[in-house]
């Protein structure tokens, strides 16, 4: 993102400052980061929702949508479902979650635990109950006993420009997932250009319907009734010939 960051310390870089453990073994290290030289490493996780917390209790406001964005790395397993997402809880302990949209999605590493760093990304529209007691930051992946790093993390107002998000890629595969996540899987492809621009790599299609998608309410700057063009480059991998 491009805002003005309101997670404290995203980075790390001033160690665990501003975080606090959710039930796990939290710590900063410098094995693994995505960018400086820090990341946060949370441990010994026996049960699905631990992870790490920051209070954001006054910092986001209601009915606002907000752009959020992390980094994650699992450390001890090849490929499982990660999440980045708001808690809020009212004076009475009801619970209701704002997750981004297309937050959760799948981490992918390789079976020698050389794995690399996925970015969980997405978009929410949020609202305070009249009650609230507080508001919460949270990131964890779900399944227990796997240890992650996060790094990078980041939230601010939601200010698109454009109805397409990352439409050429730059980004990698930000605001992009794979339609059927079970089978498909959706990836940057920064070695096959159109011009300057990288491109999205789709495999592991069994049907026709399934790909690339973004979810274009994300932006609000639909119109109903409003004719668009729609136009997109496309390049076979496997085969020669085929309808796109």
């Amino acid at each position: 993102g491009t805002g003005n960051n309101l997670v404290t310390n995203g980075g790390f870089e001033d160690g665990t400052t501003g975080w606090d453990n959710w039930g796990v073994e939290m710590s900063d290290t410098t094995e693994q980061a995505y960018e400086g030289t820090h990341s946060l490493l949370m441990a010994r996780r026996s049960h699905a929702y631990m992870g790490c917390a920051q209070n954001m209790s006054g910092i986001l406001e209601d009915g606002v949508k907000y752009e959020m964005s992390a980094w994650v790395r699992l450390k001890n397993s090849t490929e499982e479902i990660a999440g980045f997402y708001v808690r809020v809880e009212d004076t009475a302990g009801v619970v209701e979650t704002f997750d981004p949209v297309h937050a959760s999605k799948q981490i992918t590493g390789i079976p020698t635990y050389n794995h690399t760093w996925t970015q969980i990304w997405g978009v929410i529209d949020f609202v305070l109950p009249e009650n609230v007691g507080r508001v919460l930051l949270r990131s964890k992946v779900n399944v227990p006993n796997v240890d992650f790093y996060l790094d990078d993390a980041y939230v601010a107002p939601f200010e698109p420009t454009s109805i397409i998000i990352n439409g050429n890629m730059a980004e990698g595969d930000k605001a992009w997932f794979a339609y059927n996540w079970n089978t498909t899987k959706v990836e940057s492809a920064p070695d096959v250009v159109r011009g300057s621009s990288p491109s999205l790599l789709v495999t592991g299609r069994n049907s026709d319907y399934r790909g690339a998608g973004q979810n274009l309410l994300m932006t609000d700057l639909l119109v109903e009734g409003q004719e668009y063009e729609v136009s997109a480059w496309v390049m076979l991998k496997d085969t020669s010939n085929d309808n796109a």
